[in-house]
């Protein structure tokens, strides 16, 4: 395939991941099940762009060069690039939300699994590759119940730890698409203060929000709780883009660009969870 013949197979491409993710978006809150028909049409548009710009120098493209690329920005592909009176011009990404992972967090208020009446603990942990009931019997310690989750919630796209005296579950991966349910599968009390199961605090993910506790017992945990993670929402040097987890892809007029951030503590100063603004990458014209 030819470089001309690339740039097209990724214009149709980007074009077809944004109609794909606006429907998506519209449908998650609608219909899971076609949300993630379309999130998995929408990873295979994806790979196509990798693919079809796997073949081009991934620091050079037609009259350009990509140089001073940020240690934060985890994969880049730059099909096309302008540069205006043959000036180099820096690309500036301005990070406005963070990328954010689902989670939920399961409070026993002690280090072991106490439910009353005594018996099995029997509940159903979901995500975006579908759901799986667990049974601990009663007095399971809570590194068991995370160690279960993680065997049995791998297929799933979900992964637990123990954090305190409760164990936090989390999607694997950031992004709308990902998500992490749980559904009390039978009722059972456990019988400390602070016991049930809490969203995320909107703004520290490290810590629950504890305005937003249900209890084990309540009619409500014996439906599917659920909390999805959130797109990055950035602009390329004013621009708009389009979200994909901690991916952004920019097809503009004078730059096509598909660049993957990197998550956790950055390496500079922002990344796709921290806010701000930082120079990705530089445009040098040949």
């Amino acid at each position: 395939m030819n470089p001309l013949s690339n740039l097209v197979v990724v214009r149709d491409s980007l074009i077809a991941i944004t109609a794909l993710v606006a429907v998506s978006a519209a449908e998650q809150r609608a219909q899971a099940a076609s949300s993630q028909h379309n999130q998995r049409v929408i990873d295979a548009v994806l790979s196509s762009v990798e693919t079809a710009i796997a073949a081009q120098e991934s620091r050079r493209g037609p009259g350009f060069t990509i140089t001073d690329i940020s240690p934060d920005v985890l994969a880049l592909r730059v099909p096309y690039a302008a540069t205006p009176g043959g000036q180099p011009r820096d690309v500036r990404v301005t990070v406005h939300a963070s990328a954010q992972i689902g989670g939920l967090f399961l409070s026993f208020g002690v280090d072991y699994i106490d439910p009353q009446p005594h018996g099995p603990f029997v509940i159903e942990i979901g995500g975006r590759g579908g759901h799986t009931v667990i049974t601990l019997l009663s007095g399971s310690s809570l590194e068991r119940l995370a160690k279960v989750i993680n065997v049995y919630g791998q297929g799933q796209g979900v992964a637990a730890k123990v954090s305190g005296t409760g164990v936090r579950i989390e999607s694997r991966d950031p992004g709308s698409a990902a998500f992490v349910s749980v559904r009390m599968v039978d009722s059972v009390s456990i019988l400390t203060p602070d016991s049930g199961i809490y969203h995320l605090d909107p703004h520290d993910s490290n810590r629950a929000d504890p305005a937003s506790k249900i209890t084990f017992e309540s009619p409500h945990a014996l439906h599917r709780i659920t909390d999805r993670g959130q797109d990055i929402r950035a602009t390329i040097n004013g621009h708009p883009t389009l979200g994909l987890g901690a991916s952004i892809v920019i097809l503009d007029w004078n730059l096509w660009a598909f660049m993957r951030l990197s998550t956790g503590q950055p390496m500079g100063s922002v990344n796709a969870q921290t806010l701000g603004t930082f120079i990705a990458f530089r445009i040098e014209p040949d």
